[in-house]
């Protein structure tokens, strides 16, 4: 009889033990994967902060950003603010292109946002299975750049700086004075098209909407300025006419290789890019905004560079 109520003794004692051991595991499975979350919302701070940092050098850049010098500020970034006092065991920026509409991320150009993974290995307070655990977090920094217009830039001597006047005398004729004219973004198109080609390509208020092709440095474009009596129909449109949707306006507008002073047409090859504003549309010949000479014409002006005036710079956030 003894001997049974010591067994049993013995056996409370072994449930016990092995209680109390179950339950130290999962209390310390509890803390690890506690801190493990505590952890990952400062690492998720990092890749935040970081990919912010990157985009913000993107936006920058204007029309040419750096993704290379993008990349190394986030990096530094990263550097200098350690989590548990460590830096990042990996960390991987990325420039590359947010799609707004599909939300999806593609590393290289079109350059409008950043990347950026980063890992920490953390050490485990119990350890039961391993002494140090890795972390990684992502996030996506996207910023959106000025929309396009179907219109391009000579090659200007002394290039477009800020306040640079843009004009465009569009006629049925070449105009040796035009700084600026019509640029076809179909990239089947060889010879320049009719105005309803063109006009696809402006902005959805002003009737179009057709989201061109991204155009890049050596991309080849068709030029040209004439179809007055067709601008002339564009214009006056109410509400989506062009004098009432393009003044006031910024867009991003190639600056082609063909040089000032001779007129803009022919195949022509995209050898940089400027943020500019629109100012006014002259709709017909006695269009005072147009000069002297008359209109139609469209004239605006290069907007500050974004380098030099940080308000005129697009501002990014966070899209993934």
């Amino acid at each position: 009889m003894k001997r049974n109520r010591a067994d049993q003794r013995g056996q409370v004692l072994a449930y016990s033990a092995l209680t109390s051991l179950v339950f130290f595991g999962f209390a310390a499975l509890a803390v690890d994967v506690g801190r493990h979350i505590f952890t990952g919302r400062e690492i998720q701070a990092v890749a935040d902060s970081t990919a912010l940092t990157g985009a913000t050098v993107l936006a920058r850049g204007g029309s040419l950003p750096d993704p290379v010098q993008a990349a190394a500020d986030a990096t530094t970034f990263a550097s200098q603010n350690p989590v548990e006092g460590a830096t990042p065991t990996s960390f991987t920026p990325t420039a590359g292109h947010w799609d707004r509409q599909s939300g999806t991320f593609t590393a290289g150009s079109p350059y409008n946002a950043m990347q950026t993974v980063a890992s920490y290995s953390i050490g485990n307070i119990f350890g039961l299975w391993s002494r140090t655990s890795t972390v990684t977090r992502r996030a996506v920094a996207a910023f959106t750049p000025a929309p396009s217009l179907p219109v391009a830039l000579c090659n200007r001597p002394g290039g477009w700086s800020s306040g640079v006047q843009l004009t465009f005398k569009v006629s049925n004729q070449s105009e040796a004075a035009n700084t600026a004219g019509w640029a076809v973004y179909d990239p089947g198109v060889v010879t320049f098209p009719d105005m309803a080609t063109v006009a696809q390509y402006l902005p959805a208020a002003c009737g179009g909407g057709v989201v061109p092709p991204q155009e890049v440095i050596g991309t080849s474009l068709v030029l040209g300025n004439g179809v007055g009596n067709l601008f002339n129909s564009q214009c006056v449109t109410q509400s989506t006419g062009l004098a009432q949707c393009l003044p006031g306006k910024t867009f991003t507008i190639p600056i082609m290789s063909i040089p000032c002073g001779v007129p803009m047409n022919g195949q022509r090859t995209i050898i940089g890019f400027v943020t500019s504003v629109i100012d006014a549309v002259g709709c017909d010949t006695s269009s005072a905004v147009c000069g002297v000479a008359g209109g139609p014409c469209i004239i605006g002006h290069v907007a500050p560079d974004c380098l030099t005036d940080l308000a005129s710079c697009p501002q990014p956030g966070l899209v993934s």
